[in-house]
């Protein structure tokens, strides 16, 4: 039979995973006891256990045999509840890829106005073990069941809402099993980061950097605080799984560290890599932890909540979440919504949550209203499946209504635990899923808020979603699909279009040089443009008198900073007409589009190649009208 809650107006059903039975064994439980009641009691392998320490509990699968796999568990159950040496056995469930359990903890919300909080605890004998506003943590006397106490608590007059403290164990990555390689430190290595490039996050930084006030939460399992390209960067620390102010990953716990990088690694520093969001500020906040190397790993929904509390209270602009799957619990969605309305000083947290990496549907808490929920695409700006290009053929990238918009998800160079702990051996390694998607977002709203703090958190959402690259071969309606959301990342318009509206600026470059056209030879002339601004149009006015324009091949070359290539203008047309006198604009020369938003600074310069012998000529003039 399966349970039910409720959260919100939604019912929550969790039917019971015959395949597993947690059990937690009186103390002290030594190896030899458990083992022998293990094998007793009708489970499989107690070497293909599960252990989950911090909450003395122990999974071990159900034996095999003809029996239907109902009836074997419901044995299994029975047969533990007579060992004099087992406290409790717990229901497992199991939503998705993720194992959830409930063990000893209920989650309770009362009205605001409730006086007799500690009499209805006290009726259900509970220990209030922690508490945010009017919600509380509590502790449950030992073999009490959290189902049957939160059904029972829900009825209460008083009561808004009651759940179990929910564990989760999933495993929450997409790496590969083989090792990635190992680049060398030193800043040039963001040229292996294509997705700064993709998502015009470069030509971003040319406009703005971070801004050290705003902050960026990193939830997760916690961030190296030592690491070269990130330490500089870090203004806070919370450990959500021992409610303290220092958090320090295991050393085979890399996700955070990673997550970080991607989102705001330090810029020119002679150190790895680029953050999207360089410049601004991390907040290491961790939310769970795996048990040993190789397992997968644990949270609790209230280490997640008050994760939250503290990352809002504390200052964050962003919070980022590679996290999902498992029980969806109102404690989260009202931490959530506190940080979205509270944070930033009323203007509001920007939450950003991946899709997950099962090829289904949402996670929560992806699928919750008011975030931005990110899916994963690829460098081929396909989305991420498991027959997609990229080759990581073992997983693919959720989908679905509340998909928001994608960011690259494969092959993200990022921070590693340093030294040898960690993915791999080394300071940095290879990211994937929609875990490295996320922050890649979370930066890209830090560079956001860095240009314009005035934004709120919806409208900060908004500009990035309607800026967003209509990519891949999904047909999008109505602005959007399941897969994409409302496109691919655009770091680069996203930002534009969230400035304030300013005046447009033109300016006039021109040059009066008359520099001969050589036959079979490539004559120039250039301009020099001083200010450091990012262009919004561009006229090409050129003079150029010789007896047979159909030799010519003329273009423009922008400055090297802008690392676009050269547009052609004229390529040998006109044949036999005389001269060229002609302006050219982004309607009659679309190529010349491709400068727009590129810095305008440096030198521009005019390149006329003449392929025949015998008519020969003069640049007279070069003119550039260039809009910022």
């Amino acid at each position: 039979m399966g349970y039910q809650y409720k959260v919100g107006t939604q019912n929550i059903e969790l039917s019971p995973y015959d395949d597993l039975v947690a059990v937690r064994f009186k103390e002290p439980a030594k190896y030899s006891i458990r083992a022998t009641i293990t094998n007793k009691c009708g489970l499989g392998f107690f070497r293909e256990r599960t252990e989950v320490p911090d909450e003395k509990y122990t999974i071990i699968p159900v034996g095999q045999d003809a029996k239907p796999r109902r009836e074997r568990h419901q044995s299994a159950v029975e047969s533990l509840q007579r060992e004099a040496d087992v406290a409790r056995v717990a229901t497992v469930f199991k939503l998705g890829e993720t194992i959830v359990l409930a063990t000893d903890r209920v989650l309770i919300g009362f009205n605001s106005d409730t006086k007799n909080v500690l009499e209805v605890l006290d009726k259900y004998y509970g220990e209030v073990v922690g508490k945010t506003g009017d919600e509380y943590v509590v502790q449950l006397q030992e073999g009490a069941d959290p189902l049957d106490i939160s059904t029972e608590l829900a009825k209460e007059e008083n009561v808004i809402y009651a759940e179990p403290d929910f564990v989760s164990i999933k495993n929450h990555v997409a790496l590969s099993p083989q090792s990635t390689p190992q680049p060398s430190a030193g800043d040039p290595q963001a040229h292996r980061q294509y997705a700064i490039n993709i998502t015009k996050a470069v030509d971003a930084w040319q406009l703005q950097k971070g801004d050290p006030q705003v902050r960026i939460a990193i939830l997760d399992e916690g961030v190296d605080m030592a690491h070269e390209d990130l330490s500089t960067a870090i203004v806070g620390s919370y450990d959500g799984v021992d409610d303290d102010t220092f958090q320090e990953p295991n050393p085979w716990d890399g996700h955070g560290t990673a997550c970080a990088g991607l989102a705001a690694a330090v810029h020119d520093n002679d150190r790895g890599i680029k953050g999207i969001g360089g410049g601004c500020s991390i907040q290491a906040v961790r939310i769970a932890y795996s048990p040993q190397d190789g397992a997968n790993w644990v949270t609790r929904n209230s280490w997640i909540a008050r994760a939250i509390d503290w990352a809002w209270r504390e200052g964050a602009s962003v919070i980022s979440n590679s996290w999902g799957g498992g029980a969806a619990s109102t404690a989260i969605i009202n931490a959530f919504e506190r940080a979205r309305t509270q944070g930033r000083n009323g203007k509001g947290s920007v939450i950003v949550v991946a899709a997950g990496n099962d090829s289904g549907p949402v996670d929560f808490p992806g699928n919750l209203p008011n975030v931005l929920t990110v899916s994963a695409s690829n460098e081929y700006d396909e989305f991420k499946t498991k027959t997609s290009r990229d080759g990581e053929y073992w997983w693919g990238s959720n989908f679905g209504p509340e998909v928001d918009l994608a960011a690259p998800g494969v092959h993200n160079l990022t921070t590693d635990i340093s030294g040898s702990d960690g993915y791999t051996s080394g300071n940095y390694t290879d990211f994937n899923g929609t875990s490295s998607a996320t922050p890649i977002v979370a930066g890209a709203v830090g560079l956001l808020l860095s240009a314009n703090n005035d934004l709120t958190e919806s409208e900060a959402r908004d500009y990035l979603r309607q800026a967003a690259d209509k990519v891949g071969t999904t047909p999008y309606q109505n602005g959007r699909n399941d897969q994409f959301g409302n496109g691919r990342l655009n770091v680069l318009a996203a930002l534009q279009n969230s400035q304030p509206l300013e005046s447009s600026y033109v300016t006039i470059h021109k040059v009066l040089q008359d520099v001969p056209i050589k036959d079979q030879l490539t004559s120039r002339t250039s301009v020099a443009v001083g200010d450091s601004k990012l262009l919004r149009d561009i006229k090409v006015h050129i003079d150029i008198q010789h007896t047979y324009i159909g030799d010519l091949q003329i273009k423009l070359v922008p400055p090297v900073r802008s690392s676009e290539a050269a547009v052609t203008l004229h390529n040998r047309t006109g044949q036999g007409q005389d001269n060229l006198v002609k302006t050219y604009d982004v309607n009659s020369t679309p190529d010349l589009e491709r400068f727009v938003g590129k810095n305008i600074q440096g030198t521009w310069m005019l390149e006329v190649n003449d392929d025949t012998n015998q008519d020969e000529g003069n640049i007279v003039s070069l003119s550039l009208e260039i809009t910022y």
